[in-house]
């Protein structure tokens, strides 16, 4: 009986190990280090720094390029608000359509039609607000899709090894971007307007258009050689669902975040505290990949540990941020809100491959884009009705409340979702302990 239970244990041991080996969980052949994996990263941390630099200034706060006072109020809060829901939630139709072109096609497809868009919305005025709504919210919109799922998909792909690495190099550059932004923003001496921006863009988006063609055809040859489009099995995974969620939740808090955290920063009697706050707040996006390096484990369950108090301990901070506007308290929670929005983004686009298989990323990807796209969508509308019975000056607060409770509410989907690993886990090894015994009998 003893050498019976061995060899189960044996068994269920190796069983396992191959499984790892097969699910992509950094254990393949592909090293960063090797020229063809470089140059992919490279590749795609340049064309997510354009697309961010260029996102920037299409989601920048109206006062700093005058959209209100060509576009009108409700005009230049409506066309940024579809803009944004329009780029994460076409990202499923942009990744259908990779599967059969190939990426490389669709970079170069989401690099003309944001240039296109934003060069000819730049010339219009407010009486053409709904073709510029067109233009920007729905052209340029599709192609920031397709350029938000090229920045990741080769690295997802194509590196095996030091694919945490890879991922976080990537986020690294978009944030790097915002930090120019910002910079360019503060100062005040440089006369800036959107119209200015949006024709200077075709700079940046050709740039990022010679960058696509580097992104060569043979770098998915694998997924037409081995593999179908993808797995329809994929869409009975409850964790699948569990994760959409939880980027549903994130990005609704963190969508709220973004508009609200400036104002925040002004409620303090330092004049330093925008600066600072922005500094910390930017520099802590640059960070969080690079403080990740340091703790960050290969095993799901490890990694969904770690994404949740993420997201619990920004979300508690969030709540608690509004009572008090201290200069120091305000660059401490910049600087955790940071790190805590590209560290949780970077082990979540980590965890695809792993989780749902390397021939499964694109349609996951632009799965879990689309509940981003939703989140960011509803994130005014419930904004603007918890935020009806304040005046203008506190406003904000009731905006952190809810982002904060959509952060902490997302932190217990993800330990939900630790729990059907578990079970799945469990279940894995039941059923290889059950087929060896009836082998045996």
């Amino acid at each position: 009986m003893c050498t019976d239970k061995s060899e189960t244990d044996m068994t269920v041991n190796r069983q396992h190990a191959e499984d790892k080996d097969e699910d992509q969980t950094g254990s393949g052949h592909s090293c960063c280090c090797l020229k063809g994996a470089v140059g992919t990263i490279l590749s795609c941390t340049a064309i997510f720094f354009s697309f961010s630099l260029v996102d920037q200034w299409i989601t920048t706060k109206d006062e700093a390029l005058g959209y209100t006072a060509d576009w009108g109020e409700s005009g230049q809060r409506e066309v940024r608000r579809v803009y944004t829901g329009v780029s994460s939630i076409a990202t499923i139709f942009a990744a259908l359509i990779s599967l059969k072109v190939g990426y490389r096609i669709v970079a170069i497809s989401g690099c003309l039609m944001m240039m296109c868009g934003m060069f000819v919305a730049s010339w219009l005025d407010k009486a053409a607000i709904g073709l510029i709504g067109v233009l920007i919210g729905g052209i340029a919109g599709v192609g920031a899709s397709c350029l938000k799922l090229v920045a990741v998909v080769p690295v997802l792909e194509n590196i095996d090894n030091c694919r945490f690495i890879a991922v976080g190099v990537v986020n690294i550059g978009g944030a790097c971007a915002s930090v120019i932004h910002y910079g360019i923003m503060s100062i005040d001496d440089v006369n800036l307007n959107w119209r200015l921006l949006y024709r200077w863009q075709i700079v940046i988006m050709i740039f990022a258009l010679f960058v696509s063609l580097r992104l060569g055809s043979t770098n998915e040859k694998w997924i037409k050689t081995y593999y179908s489009p993808f797995d329809w099995s994929i869409l009975h995974q409850k964790s699948l669902y569990i994760l959409m969620t939880v980027l549903l939740l994130d990005r609704f808090g963190q969508f709220i975040l973004s508009k609200e955290i400036f104002t925040f920063f002004d409620t303090s009697d330092s004049s330093s505290a925008p600066y600072l706050g922005g500094f910390f707040y930017y520099g802590g996006q640059i960070l969080g990949p690079v403080f990740m390096f340091c703790c960050i484990k290969k095993e799901i369950v490890s990694t969904l540990c770690f994404m949740g108090p993420i997201a619990f301990i920004s979300g508690i901070w969030t709540i608690g941020a509004t009572w008090s506007t201290n200069l120091l308290h305000i660059s401490i929670y910049a600087a955790i809100l940071g790190i805590s929005k590209v560290a949780f983004t970077t082990l979540l686009q980590n965890l695809i491959p792993t989780v749902y298989g390397k021939k499964n990323v694109r349609i996951v990807k632009g799965l879990l884009e689309f509940s981003a796209g939703v989140g960011i969508l509803l994130s005014s509308p419930c904004q603007y009705a918890v935020g009806m019975s304040y005046d203008e000056v506190e406003r904000y607060k009731p905006a952190f409340y809810l982002a904060g409770c959509a952060l902490v509410l997302a932190s217990g989907f993800v330990f939900l979702c630790v729990q059907v690993v578990r079970e799945t886990e469990d279940y894995a090894k039941v059923s290889v302990v059950n087929e060896i015994a009836m082998e045996e009998t």
